[in-house]
């Protein structure tokens, strides 16, 4: 199983989201050290998965918990977009894979919490997202 380095997980902004969004206070938690490493935390699960594209340390994180799954995307999937592939370390066809078999697999009633703007759910987003609806976005 390819593994990688995981400082390109951003734990703090992490741990400032289940703090704020669950009224907890979290004084450590241990790294994530892959793809798929699962944490868990009190009574929400928290899988760190390998999302390529935007960057290739690039990463979902997903959350499940008594209000359904909620999957963090940071800057691989907008409302209504992608994060852009032309920086250095981005990759088009790579962002093309994750979309097709990461995002797409994931739970239609999942909650999209993207890194900026507007929180969608994947059943939106393939339904409407040029990138995933089927077209190039391009």
């Amino acid at each position: 199983m390819w593994r990688w380095a995981s400082p390109a997980f951003d734990n703090d902004a992490l741990k400032a989201h289940l703090q704020e969004r669950y009224a907890i206070r979290i004084t450590s938690m241990a790294p994530f050290d892959g793809d798929h490493s699962v944490l868990h935390l009190g009574g929400v699960t928290v899988t760190a998965i390998h999302a390529p594209g935007h960057t290739q340390g690039s990463a979902l994180y997903l959350l499940e918990d008594d209000d359904g799954p909620v999957a963090l995307t940071g800057d691989v999937l907008f409302a209504g977009t992608i994060g852009r592939t032309d920086l250095p370390g981005g990759d088009g066809p790579t962002m093309a894979r994750t979309l097709r078999d990461v995002v797409a697999g994931l739970d239609p009633a999942t909650r999209v919490l993207p890194g900026h703007g507007a929180s969608s759910t994947v059943a939106v987003e393939l339904a409407r997202n040029p990138f995933l609806a089927g077209g190039s976005g391009g």
